[in-house]
């Protein structure tokens, strides 16, 4: 009821509050009121008319400045600030990327933003007053029902759910999307209406993928790189190492991270280590350097290690790396490469020296020859020419030497068995090597054949026991072994440049005095041995060498200083249509081993 209703009818209650009074005053009963005041009454029925008009002349200004106006002033500035709330909140809802969508509590859309036509593909008009279940897939439906229910009835008003889970939302043509939601309720005048805002996380869960593809490539490089890889932060401290760094130090990751290399390392190479990491910072570039570390297998590896600044997103450096290779393996190969190189020249120049020297000795023999004939029958002379045939003799024999040992030699290959020949040669070999050295020979099953020259085979056993025994001048152990190998990618030949396949092999490993690296590396140049002066030519590992290269094969020696030494002899093997084929070779029998003491 509006104030100016109350007025009018406040001064009506006035008017005929007066009428009675009056009435009361001037007559006890109706009759005499009619008679004593018939003239009266008219007048003071226009009097209390004119009262009251007067009295709402007077209020009614009052009423309505101090009454109606703040009212009517108040109700005004509420609708606008009502109309200007609804346009902030149409434009927020109209411009927000999120889709913003209200359902009843029959979880019908009552509110459907712009965000929402444009993440869904329906227009506000289409969506209207359908089920919410029209924008999730169908197997995900009666799911979302009932949660949309229990969150209804939930204490909590709001409730964060993409942290919880993810929502799989569908569009109108179909496709599905993952999506981030969280949920608000609002009760009004008895109703709930739910609030939903959802969020297409559809581009974050593909860089979250690319960036987890990226940190598995990166882990799988650092898990499986040949070289130890380390990290350090500015104060020295490890904060990450991969497995080639535990394989190296035996030392589990755990135990290293936090750790600085004076807590993991012997004195020396921590301060040498810390020095470097020194370097690196003070220069702000990479250096590299080389060292020699004894890993957990107790042997001393030659370690090179690039050491640099690790830069964060703004240019500044937070770390140092470091990259450390093990070189050893390399070197051995550069050195092997470099031997085999080195004997290729070497053999070279021995060939042609030794075809030289063979044709000077040819003129040398027949020259003494004829003298021969000449001194017939004068013994003095003739001794004389006979020692000059001999000499003659013995530098063919030389010259033969330096011909095998070049491959110039010619051969006669046949096809062969290795135990026979061994065992055809036990009855020279026994004696040769004298009462205080035993002979033992060891057998492989199952041989394959090689094709070579018989003699220069027989030659090369005696060569090679020959050394043992000169190698034991107290007695020992001379050990005659063989045995079928094969090279390929998972176990490759000792040596470089050693193609594939099939090989049989002779060792002859002695338990003598061995040899030094040094000597080891070189024991198959021509004219060196470890002997004493007079008592070797140096050419009996040479020819060796020479004729397994010839026979399409390589040679080996493995020896350390006190723990005597083994040559090895390599042969391919003869495959013929018509052979059967034998056993396969035997892991056991590597035959790389050091015959013991």
């Amino acid at each position: 009821m509006t104030p100016v209703f109350l007025l009018l009818r406040l001064a009506g209650l006035v008017f005929l509050i007066e009428l009675l009074v009056m009435f009361g005053l001037h007559a006890t009963h109706m009759e005499d009121l009619l008679q004593l005041h018939a003239g009266a009454t008219a007048a003071a029925v226009l009097l209390a008319l004119l009262d009251a008009f007067a009295l709402i002349l007077v209020a009614a200004p009052a009423a309505y400045y101090w009454v109606v106006r703040p009212y009517v002033l108040a109700r005004n500035k509420a609708e606008e600030a009502l109309r200007r709330s609804e346009a902030l909140l149409s434009r927020i809802m109209a411009t927000v990327p999120e889709a913003i969508i209200t359902v009843d509590e029959n979880q019908r859309i009552r509110r459907f933003n712009r965000g929402a036509e444009r993440l869904f593909g329906y227009a506000a008009e289409e969506a209207g007053g359908q089920n919410v279940g029209l924008l999730l897939p169908d197997r995900f439906r009666a799911a979302h029902r009932d949660h949309m229910a229990d969150f209804a009835s939930a204490a909590e008003p709001t409730r964060m759910t993409g942290e919880q889970r993810e929502i799989s939302g569908q569009r109108k043509d179909g496709t599905e999307f993952p999506a981030e939601s969280s949920i608000s309720r609002l009760d009004l005048g008895g109703k709930t209406l739910l609030t939903v805002v959802l969020r297409d996380i559809t581009e974050r869960k593909r860089v979250e993928a690319a960036l987890r593809a990226s940190e598995e490539r990166f882990r799988g490089i650092f898990d499986n790189s040949p070289s130890a890889i380390m990290l350090k932060d500015l104060g020295g401290r490890f904060r990450f190492v991969n497995p080639r760094f535990e394989e190296w130090y035996g030392i589990a990751a755990a135990d290293v991270i936090g750790k600085t290399s004076e807590d993991i390392f012997d004195a020396k190479p921590a301060e040498f280590s810390i020095a470097q990491d020194r370097r690196v910072l003070e220069s702000d570039a990479a250096c590299e350097y080389e060292l020699e570390l004894t890993f957990a297998d107790g042997r001393l590896h030659t370690v090179v290690s690039t050491k640099f600044p690790v830069r964060g997103a703004d240019g500044r450096t937070v770390g140092i790396g470091t990259i450390s290779t093990d070189i050893g393996e390399r070197r051995r190969l550069e050195e092997q490469l470099r031997q085999s190189q080195k004997m290729e020249a070497v053999g070279q120049l021995a060939g042609g020296v030794a075809h030289e020297f063979n044709n000077l000795l040819m003129i040398i023999l027949g020259n003494a020859d004829l003298l021969g004939a000449e001194l017939e029958g004068n013994e003095p002379q003739r001794s004389h020419v006979e020692a000059i045939e001999q000499a003659a003799l013995r530098g063919g024999q030389l010259a033969e030497q330096l011909l095998a040992f070049s491959r110039r030699k010619p051969l006669l290959p046949e096809t062969l068995d290795f135990s026979e020949h061994v065992r055809a040669a036990e009855s020279l070999l026994r004696p040769a090597l004298g009462k205080t050295i035993d002979l033992q020979i060891l057998p492989g099953e199952g041989l394959w054949l090689v094709k070579t020259d018989p003699g220069q085979f027989q030659e090369a056993i005696l060569n090679l026991v020959l050394n043992s025994r000169d190698a034991m001048p107290e007695g020992g152990r001379v050990t005659i072994e063989t045995a079928n190998v094969r090279f390929d990618e998972t176990r490759p030949a000792p040596k470089p440049k050693v193609r594939p396949g099939e090989y049989v092999m002779l060792a002859v490993g002695d338990t003598g005095c061995g040899m030094s690296r040094a000597a080891v590396e070189r024991a198959f140049d021509p004219f060196f041995t470890t002997k004493e002066v007079g008592k070797g030519t140096g050419l009996g590992l040479s020819m060796v060498h020479g004729f397994a290269e010839q026979s399409g094969g390589f040679s080996w020696i493995e020896s350390e200083e006190g723990r005597g030494a083994s040559v090895r002899l390599y042969l391919p093997r003869a495959l013929d249509q018509t052979e059967e084929r034998p056993p396969a070779a035997q892991d056991g029998l590597e035959l790389a081993r050091l015959p013991s003491s």
